[in-house]
């Protein structure tokens, strides 16, 4: 590059140079986005929308002032897509079930298919015989056999089947059963929820490869979201409505029980002494007083731990019933954090504060400042432990992103929290009962039986009564409850598919192709350590350029077609060299001259540059003579057609010159010779001075062809017996490197003329950079030519 700023002309000479690598990528790039066009399969997508749950909620919660109602939607998005609906649409549209044979359904018609979650994944091949068929597993064993048209079910499937024809008679076919969490992932990728604007809609998506099922894809999931708020919905009515059923049931017996027992006991006090046990001292009604009311909240705590328990036992129940999820089986197995110290330590404290409140119940009311005080204690210790119910349960469990398994989560840890605060408060009331139990222990044991039956009595009654108006709030509340979520529009059949989308395909690639031509197109420009421009080489040698040779194509098979001055004198290529002999001239004045041509390395084109040179000056009218003395390689016999018997080596050994004439008049040729590799080694021996002598008395213009510079010796000996050298450096091809080594291994004593760039393929800016090197005239590049034309006339002329 001509400047350390990248600069147009850098990307002009970047194009040119390393063009081809880039529209290669680019080729590349755009053919294989046209495979993919062809290739990919059609992948079709359908949508539906829905109303999301809680719209209704947020609607009544503005109308009644509420200016920041808070925002579900996210969540709900997230449920649409979670993994208990998607279980619900992988087995009802059998997404498990694959067929292997192309033509499974031309001998096979599936009219009832199940499978269940504990069926294997695996191939499976179905024999359709003519009685019915057998199904057997990779392993060749029988897992299901049936009738055709008769529902048939083992343990891994229900399946009812008729053939299409009596040609699927005797047929076997084969078909896969996918692994069930991997095929909720893939329907996971192929589904996607977004909020429609800022509404309370939901737009669900669905892709598939076919488009009916991408249709009932989006359908199923859309219905599958219904039926879960639905369920959600009347979870809780329903559940306690069985619940307050069942303790009803159990309350009504032991209310019999008692009633049975307490009749026992007055049959054993006799008429006296029960009438003389209904009429007991003031003090002593205070205590039974006491101890009904104790007796009536130990009852209700006790059937409110029962409530929490179930719930607790009815989560966990939902939660290993996800269990074709593995971490949810985990995780099930997981969930106690009563070991915890911390929860531990908040256990007691609030079992103390219970008990504190128990005893100051005694003798004061609810609204006493001081219980009220106790109960906000008790209020912070309950949110103490559900934070830290929460850390332990994410400590024990893996994450996951389920908003349902959430949900649960959170469910279990306020029940978890419930249950911790009832048993403190339970035991809190038995240590109070049995403070005011010992202040009657001194009455008869019957006595004791019978006030202890019929606290248990009233106790019971008045929960009874609480139970039973709780029901009938409870069928109400779970007769009224519905799920908000609405349909809005149902899916279509698609009948264009999205994937693959050709414009756009096509448009990206080609950005993507042209960035990555351009991006491999520069950095081999910049990783290239070839020689690009003269001003490269200028800067490495600190010589000019002298010429400047477009490459030619020497192939055509005619006579001298390495010569191009002699096959197209007139060609821009033969200007070229005409133009190398001028400059030549100028910087190695006077004659006889001896010019030695090298270069770096092999097939630079010297011996190419040698000849057509050697041709210029012939055709300029100097009796001139090319020797090839590239003794290990010789190549000008063969440019000149000329006989290789010999030449440079009877020169040297024998001082006899013998040149070939050719067929240009004033241009001679003297080829390497034979045995001309015995002559390196004693080269420096001769008398070199001598031969100079007899060449310059012979000739106006010799043209030496030497040997590359690297790794021959010899040539600083040529170089110094021609007193000149001329070396040609190869556009893209002769590394810079070796240029260095070579500026920096030169020998004092030869004399460097200057370069020939061969195989330059574009025209600098400074094309005559090397004019001004020499006379720094004017910058103006026509002045500068006509001032080195009239110097050369003068030179000439004198």
């Amino acid at each position: 590059m001509n400047n350390e700023e990248f600069s147009l002309e850098d990307l002009k000479e970047a194009l040119f140079r390393k063009g081809k690598y880039g529209l290669l990528a680019f080729t590349i790039t755009i053919i294989l986005a046209v495979f993919y066009i062809v290739f990919k399969q059609p992948v079709y997508e359908s949508e539906t929308r829905v109303r999301l749950s809680g719209a209704s909620s947020v609607t009544e919660m503005v109308l009644a002032g509420v200016t920041t109602p808070w925002n579900d939607i996210p969540t709900q998005l997230e449920l649409i897509k979670s993994k208990i609906i998607l279980k619900k649409v992988v087995d009802q549209l059998n997404l498990r079930f694959e067929p292997i044979d192309k033509k499974f359904y031309n001998y096979l018609r599936i009219d009832t298919l199940a499978i269940s979650d504990s069926a294997p994944s695996g191939i499976y091949t179905i024999k359709l015989l003519d009685s019915g068929f057998v199904i057997l597993d990779q392993k060749g064993a029988k897992i299901l056999e049936g009738q055709y048209g008769v529902i048939s079910s083992s343990n891994c499937m229900t399946l009812k089947v008729n053939p299409v024809s009596p040609k699927a008679y005797g047929k076997t076919l084969k078909f896969a059963i996918k692994p069930i969490n991997i095929t909720i992932k893939n329907l996971y990728r192929n589904i996607k929820v977004s909020q429609e604007g800022k509404s309370f809609v939901a737009v669900i998506k669905a892709r598939a490869k076919d488009p009916v099922l991408a249709k009932e894809i989006a359908e199923r999931v859309a219905q599958g979201y219904y039926e879960f708020t639905l369920e959600d919905a009347r979870f809780q009515a329903s559940s306690l409505r069985l619940f307050l059923e069942e303790q009803i049931t159990k309350i009504e017996q032991e209310l019999t029980d008692y009633e049975k027992d307490l009749a026992e006991i007055k049959n054993k006090l006799g008429t006296y002494n029960f009438i003389a046990l209904e009429n007991i001292s003031e003090s002593l009604k205070d205590i039974f007083a006491k101890l009904n009311d104790l007796e009536f909240e130990k009852t209700k705590t006790i059937i409110e731990k029962s409530q929490v328990e179930r719930e607790i036992s009815i989560i966990k129940d939902e939660i290993q019933g996800k269990g074709y999820f593995k971490e949810y089986a985990k995780i099930a197995t997981s969930l106690e954090t009563g070991g915890d110290p911390r929860i531990l330590s908040l256990q007691n404290k609030l079992y103390e504060l219970e008990l504190k409140k128990a005893s100051l119940l005694e003798k004061y009311n609810s609204e006493n400042p001081e219980i009220r005080a106790i109960e906000n204690q008790i209020n912070e210790i309950k949110t103490s432990l559900s934070k830290t119910q929460q850390e332990v349960v994410e400590q024990s469990i893996p994450s996951t992103s389920d908003p349902v398994f959430q949900q649960l989560i959170q469910q279990l840890i306020k029940n978890q929290v419930e249950l911790v605060t009832l048993s403190a408060k339970s035991a809190a009331i038995d240590s109070a009962l049995r403070v005011f139990e010992g202040k009657i222990s001194t009455l008869p044991e019957n006595a004791l039986m019978y006030s202890k039956i019929k606290r248990k009595i009233q106790a019971l009654s008045g929960i009874y009564n609480l139970l039973l108006e709780k029901l009938e709030q409870t069928k109400i509340e779970e007769a009224s409850k519905i799920s908000d979520v609405r349909i809005v529009d149902y899916a279509m059949i698609p009948t264009a598919p999205v994937l693959p989308k050709k414009v756009q395909t096509i448009f990206i690639s080609i950005i993507l192709g042209s960035l990555l031509g351009l991006f491999l197109t520069l950095s081999l420009y910049y990783i290239d350590d070839s020689v690009k421009f003269s001003t490269e080489v200028e800067t490495i040698l600190g010589k000019p350029c002298v010429g400047k040779i477009p490459p030619f194509s020497n192939h055509d098979g005619g006579k001298y077609s390495t010569l191009i001055i002699h096959k197209n004198p007139l060609s821009p290529e033969a200007e070229a060299f005409k133009k190398l002999r001028f400059n030549v001239d100028i910087l190695t004045k006077g004659f006889p001259k001896i010019i030695a041509v090298t270069s770096i390395i092999e097939n630079e084109g010297k011996s190419t540059i040698a000849a057509n040179l050697a041709l210029a000056y012939s055709l300029a009218g100097y009796r001139t003579l090319v020797i090839d003395g590239d003794l290990r390689k010789p190549s000008l016999h063969k440019i000149f057609e000329v006989p290789n018997e010999h030449g440079f080596t009877e020169l040297v050994t024998k001082s006899i010159l013998k040149p070939y004439p050719s067929a240009q008049q004033n241009l001679f040729v003297l080829p390497a010779g034979e045995n001309s590799l015995n002559v390196l080694k004693i080269l420096d021996a001769f008398d070199l001075k001598k031969i100079r002598e007899l060449l310059t008395e012979n000739f106006d213009v010799v043209i030496l062809d030497t040997p590359p510079v690297l790794p021959v010796a010899e040539v600083n000996t040529l170089a110094d017996f021609a007193g000149h050298m001329l070396l040609v450096v190869r556009a893209d091809y002769t590394p810079k490197r070796l240029l260095i080594e070579f500026a920096s291994s030169l020998p004092e004593n030869i004399q460097l003329v200057g370069f020939v760039l061969n195989f330059y393929k574009r025209a600098e800016r400074h094309y005559y950079k090397y004019y001004k090197y020499y006379h720094h005239e004017s910058k103006d590049e026509n002045n500068s030519i006509n001032k080195l034309l009239k110097k050369l006339r003068i030179f000439k002329e004198g």
